[in-house]
């Protein structure tokens, strides 16, 4: 769409000084002035007050077009002549004060309208600046990669947090055409063609999740809530207040205790168990098997670009799920065995492998079964 640049002055005249000619379908309406009243035309000069504005005669439906995530889209604005220096092209509102983690710019090319079949395509090189507020009226340069750029056609500028700074705000983006190349189209081209505008929040997401440290634990018989080991010495109600975890993962609080026994808020599964001082928070797994008294603290760290990760809940979600992963790979056990009719993924009763405890029978899962001439083994990890 072409934009026009209009400037508007007064001069007062007596119905004798001039005349009006209508406008008729040829003719815009004409306005004359009694030469007498300027004799001498090199010597008059003529005073006005006047303001100049540059239009952005452009379908504010396209302007969608930015936003929209498509690269097969443009917003395309075109001027027969050059448009004022520093003019705003477009304001993103972001409805609140956002944390802004990078910016990327993708500009088009530029396809005049008139042009045959629509298709015909020119380059085009103009300088760009983005601002930012934080209220929608008072506006400042981010960044100096973001002040006075270039950018031409097909080409891409991608600002990130390294250049603007950690724990950047704002509101409110406004990107205003500093100098608008000239295109040689016809008479001449000015013309702006944005693709795509892209304000990124949360860009990178750290998930954590953590074993959370046993204070003791073994392996029990239960009658009715109370759970028994024999083999502990615990002073009389030292445990009042923990938690217990039996070997299913339910979770019981300690009401009292004696040197061997434990009375818990509910009934345990005979078995293995631990001893918490807390109850675990979001994204903390119970270390039952006593992983960190073997192992210590270690940090396992994974980065990964995964567009199914968008939000906080999801990535600290994954975290968990890798790390309840990665304490099956330290619960596993390699069983011989001679015969037998099994499937990978199978679930069966073992005597545990872990105590060689004849009484105590853990549920397992198949892994992995291999054969030779010697036998077979069967490689199993329990439920955690």
């Amino acid at each position: 769409m072409l934009g026009a640049a209009t400037a508007t002055y007064r001069v007062q005249y007596s119905e004798d000084d001039y005349s009006l000619s209508p406008a008729t379908d040829d003719h815009p309406p004409t306005f004359y002035i009694n030469p007498l009243r300027l004799p001498e035309s090199t010597d008059n000069q003529v005073a006005a007050s006047f303001s100049y504005s540059s239009k952005i005669n452009t379908d504010t439906a396209k302007f969608s077009r930015l936003i929209d995530g498509f690269y097969n889209t443009a917003c395309q604005t075109d001027w027969a002549a050059q448009p004022l220096l520093g003019m705003p092209y477009f304001t993103v509102e972001l409805g609140s004060l956002k944390d802004i983690d990078a910016i990327d710019i993708t500009a088009g090319f530029y396809y005049p309208a008139e042009a045959s079949g629509g298709g015909r395509k020119f380059d085009f090189s103009d300088t760009f600046s983005v601002l930012a507020s934080d209220d929608g009226e008072n506006y400042r340069y981010i960044c100096s990669e973001l002040t006075k750029f270039t950018l031409g056609s097909g080409e891409t500028l991608q600002v990130d947090k390294s250049s603007f700074g950690e724990n950047y705000q704002a509101s409110h983006l406004r990107l205003i055409i500093e100098e608008a190349g000239k295109i040689e189209y016809g008479s001449g081209r000015w013309a702006v063609s944005i693709v795509e505008f892209a304000v990124w929040e949360n860009l990178e997401l750290i998930g954590e999740a953590k074993l959370l440290g046993r204070e003791d634990g073994g392996y029990c018989t239960v009658v009715g809530d109370v759970l028994t080991d024999t083999t502990k010495s615990w002073a009389t109600s030292e445990q009042v207040g923990r938690y217990v975890v039996d070997k299913v993962g339910n979770v019981f609080l300690v009401t009292s205790s004696t040197p061997t026994t434990i009375t818990l808020d509910g009934e345990p599964f005979a078995g293995q168990y631990a001893i918490f001082t807390r109850k675990s928070v979001n994204n903390e797994v119970y270390d039952v098997n006593g992983l960190l008294d073997k192992a210590g603290d270690k940090l396992h760290k994974i980065t990964e670009v995964n567009k199914y990760l968008t939000t906080q809940e999801k990535v600290d979600d994954r975290a968990e799920l890798i790390l309840r992963e990665d304490i099956k790979n330290h619960t596993k056990a390699t069983i011989s065995l001679f015969d037998g009719d099994f499937n990978i993924g199978q679930t069966v009763e073992l005597t545990d492998p872990w105590t060689k405890n004849i009484n105590d029978v853990e549920n397992v899962f198949i892994e992995a079964i291999s054969f030779s001439d010697r036998g077979g083994e069967l490689t199993v990890g329990k439920y955690n």
